[in-house]
């Protein structure tokens, strides 16, 4: 039985080396080139790029490039609506407002002006996850640029009677959006997906949440979330990294932190839509808006990438199958576009669609019944090609002026984890298959987490929709939730002969693989005379394999950076 027990150890190990030999063969080639490719872009950045986090825990992230005689600064803050309470939604954008209402060290109006009067460019912005201040100036001038931007984010008065007057100034832009089919339509498909999650409410807020806001608790949310750990400074342009970087140090060095770094919990996509499948809004509009959403993966999750890749083939531009097929083929819409939302908790999936009345049954019809027979015969490779030029294009263009290069680096910095996230994501991007783009499809296209939002005429007749997509869609995916459960991220057990357990644990944020492989066959059951040969057995396993030998086996492994490690304990 001991003997038995070690040969089986032995035999699981050799097992383990020879898989790893077979995909050293064949991973070879594409391997290496990708490694070149990483190596070439590392040395092209190194030496006009640093990263440095201070003692009190603020990024600092520095950009040399001197093709124009400007410096770019952008301080980001780690929140944005997202982590709002409800009873506060809107309030980081009322922040926002509220900073260019003067600063302690800056009167009502001088924040602008002294920006302006040297020739740079002032502003700020809200997101779901971030805020961030902008200042575009001179190069000479880059010290007043930082200065600016951290005045405004630590010191802004939040003067109670500049409040109530800017109130109403926010109100009416919640107000103009309101006006807009095409906003308030987004808006709806947001809540429908996304309700039951941080990004359950519009960044804007509701006027209710924004006429509560006052100064004390502007103040208040500011000391929470304004700190140093949780905020990150980005300087690019014709700069001296040296001299920035102790400049930096100078004003922010003696920020504080007053509390522990925050952790905002995740998202739970299977629980974040709306419970209502189908609601329809009847008003003012000539023409009807329709729009599906679906809950979908956040940033970081590399999955995001694959399904940045099937919304542009379906629905990216007027190359895409339901743009070609709907337009042009069948005349049934004026525009429609599938769209991929990538924010840092959760995603939003949409397919809106712009059409006249009297097409939305026969439009409907045929789009549930395209959607529940799509196989990955439509993700030609020819199609692949394109939508990968296309999307890397639009990471490669941002770089184009320096304000884009600024933006970009600080969305892959801060949400997307740097560069080894932009470099996981552009690797995805090059090894997907039809039938990867088919399993994405089925994932993220799911008809029971669909959620069905319409604007349309007053005297419009519209469908089922319901009925259509039960009728059309949803019974045929019925029979594909299992081929595509592996990536929902689900874990699953597989017993295996002589009772042995396969045990799959998907993790998808990051392209990487890990094995590993136990067995009874320790030290501890072991003989005194026979002690170290498990151990000795588990050493030897990886002195070669097949044709190669030691040297060449960890040449090989080292190749593409893996590692193979097999021990022996009690």
């Amino acid at each position: 039985m001991l003997w038995k027990r070690i040969e089986r150890l032995v035999w699981l190990c050799l097992f383990l080396v020879l898989c790893l030999c077979q995909q050293v063969q064949a991973v070879e080639q594409n391997g290496a080139a990708r490694e070149r490719a990483a190596l070439d872009t590392n040395s092209s950045q190194n030496a006009n790029e640093r990263i440095t986090r201070l003692a009190n825990g603020l990024t600092v992230y520095l950009i040399r490039d001197t093709r124009f005689p400007l410096v770019c600064t952008r301080l980001f803050v780690g929140t944005g609506s997202a982590n709002e309470r409800p009873e506060e939604a809107g309030i980081s954008h009322v922040l926002e407002h509220m900073v260019f209402k003067g600063t302690e060290s800056r009167p009502k109006g001088k924040v602008a002006e002294e920006i302006e009067a040297l020739g740079g460019y002032l502003n700020a912005a809200t997101s779901f996850d971030r805020t961030w201040y902008i200042t575009d100036i001179p190069k000479e001038y880059w010290k007043t640029g930082i200065d600016v931007v951290k005045d405004m984010a630590f010191g802004a008065c939040l003067d109670a009677n500049d409040l109530e007057p800017e109130k109403d100034v926010i109100v009416s832009e919640l107000q103009s959006g309101e006006d807009s089919p095409e906003h308030k339509l987004y808006e709806d498909l947001q809540t429908a997906a996304l309700k039951h999650s941080p990004y359950g409410h519009p960044i804007i807020g509701f006027e209710p949440t924004i006429r509560a806001v006052t100064s004390t608790s502007l103040k208040t949310y500011r000391d929470y979330w304004y700190q140093p750990q949780n905020m990150a400074l980005l300087v690019a342009g014709d700069i001296d990294l040296d001299a920035v970087l102790a400049y930096t140090e100078k004003l922010f060095g003696d920020r504080r932190n007053t509390m522990p770094q925050m952790s905002p919990e995740p998202v739970d996509l299977d629980q974040a839509q709306d419970a209502q499948i189908v609601s329809v809004r009847k008003g003012p509009w000539k023409k009807v808006y329709l729009g599906l959403a679906f809950p979908a993966p956040c940033f970081r999750d590399i999955r995001s990438a694959d399904l940045d890749l099937v919304s542009y083939i379906l629905g990216g531009d007027a190359t895409s199958y339901f743009f070609r097929r709907y337009k042009y083929e069948n005349e049934l819409v004026d525009a429609i576009r599938v769209d991929n939302m990538s924010l840092a908790r959760a995603g939003l999936l949409t397919l809106t669609v712009t059409l006249d009345a009297d097409k939305v049954a026969p439009f409907f019809e045929m789009l549930t019944k395209d959607l529940g027979g799509i196989e990955s015969s439509l993700f030609t490779q020819e199609a692949i090609a394109r939508g990968r030029r296309n999307i890397e294009e639009s990471m490669n263009r941002a770089g184009e002026t320096l304000t884009g290069l600024a933006s970009w680096k600080g969305t892959v910095q801060f949400l997307l984890g740097g560069a080894i996230g932009e470099a996981n994501m552009r690797a995805r991007l090059s090894e997907v298959t039809p039938d990867l783009l088919l399993a994405t499809f089925r994932t993220w296209f799911d008809p029971e987490k669909m959620r069905i939002r319409v604007l349309a005429p007053q005297d419009a007749k519209l469908p089922d929709f319901a009925a259509l997509l039960e009728k059309n869609w949803k019974q045929c995916a019925q029979n594909e939730k299992k081929a595509v459960s592996y990536m929902k991220g689900a874990r699953e057990e597989i017993a295996l002969p002589n009772g042995s357990k396969l045990i799959l644990l998907p993790d998808t944020h990051a392209p990487y693989f890990s094995l590993n492989m136990s067995a009874f066959g320790g030290n501890a059951l072991l003989t005194p005379s026979l002690q170290g040969l498990a151990t000795l057995t588990a050493r030897t396993l990886t002195d070669g394999c097949a044709d190669l030998d030691t040297l060449a086996f960890e040449k090989a492994l080292a190749d593409r950076a893996l590692s193979l490690r097999i021990t022996s304990g009690r």
